[in-house]
């Protein structure tokens, strides 16, 4: 009988020792295979698994990770940095920093599906058409100011030295935002060429006044048969011939904007059909402003 207890507490106990040993031998593969995931160096560089570039994690050996193996939006199918962008966070968001006006250079912003982002206030130096201009046919495109002054020419009385465009968007441009820039000094602030469902949202645009007492032409102009679809919302707009214009542009939306002490408020040339709402107009010498056979150019919410 005591035999018999014996051999059952002998296998109890092998069984016990048994499943505590494999416990144990989980628990140490499972921190064996958490060190090798993330590279431990106590395990020597022969246990790094090989980096996955596109899953938006910045492995060693990876420059950027922004979670795609797309080339020409900063960071290569290779999660290598591309020329002229900055990376950072994870997944690596990739921007095109601006420290300069282009000072001549037309469609200095030529790409697409790229953030550029003004990285200090920058001046004109120079009687140029414009400070930036994207270029034609680009589209999914950022241009975000960050709070930074876009400044031009001071203009004298009788010399053409003014500054014409503080930003330039030419033809056929798709899905294009402009925002959190402060314009000075321009004829133009910001200027839309046949642009579509774009958006110019959060900027102020200031006047330009030379000693003879002439003012800039247009804050933002909306320009073109194909300028359709686009939203001007939030921005602050004084001291200007035309705060908004519109000419041949239609179905836009106008909202929230503060527009003061212009002489056109917002005007409306050859256009049909564009919604205004919870704009605050003050100062101008009018308002609104509708021209030639634009029936229904304002919708008024």
């Amino acid at each position: 009988m005591v035999s018999m207890k014996k051999r059952i507490f002998s296998i109890v106990l092998l069984v016990l020792v048994a499943f505590v040993f494999v416990l144990f031998l989980v628990n140490i593969l499972s921190i064996f295979n958490l060190q090798i995931s993330h590279g431990d160096e106590r395990f020597g560089n022969e246990v790094y698994l090989a980096p996955t570039c596109g899953d938006g994690v910045v492995d060693v050996g990876e420059q950027c990770d922004d979670n795609n193996l797309a080339d020409g939006d900063g960071c290569s199918a290779l999660c290598n940095v591309e020329d002229g962008f900055t990376c950072a966070r994870e997944p690596s968001r990739c921007v095109i920093v601006i420290n300069s006006c282009s000072n001549g250079i037309l469609n200095s912003l030529n790409r697409s599906n790229t953030i550029y982002e003004l990285g200090q206030d920058i001046q004109q130096l120079q009687s140029t058409i414009a400070c930036l201009s994207f270029s034609s046919n680009i589209y999914n495109n950022v241009l975000d100011g960050k709070g930074h002054k876009i400044i031009g020419n001071i203009v004298e009385s009788g010399v053409n030295n003014a500054s014409y465009y503080g930003v330039y968007a030419t033809s056929n441009n798709v899905n294009v935002t402009i925002k959190n820039l402060s314009i000075y000094n321009f004829t133009y602030g910001i200027y839309l060429s046949n642009s579509k469902n774009s958006t110019v949202e959060n900027n102020n645009i200031y006047l330009l006044k030379t000693i003879d007492q002439s003012f800039s032409e247009v804050g933002i102009s909306l320009l073109g048969s194909n300028g359709h679809y686009n939203i001007v919302r939030n921005n602050y707009v004084t001291g200007i011939i035309y705060g908004i214009k519109m000419t041949n542009a239609n179905n836009n939306t106008i909202s929230g904007n503060v527009i003061k002490s212009n002489y056109r408020g917002i005007s409306a040339i050859s256009s049909v059909y564009n919604n205004l709402s919870m704009n605050k107009l003050c100062g101008n010498t009018f308002d609104f402003s509708c021209f030639y056979f634009a029936l229904g150019c304002i919708r008024m919410k």
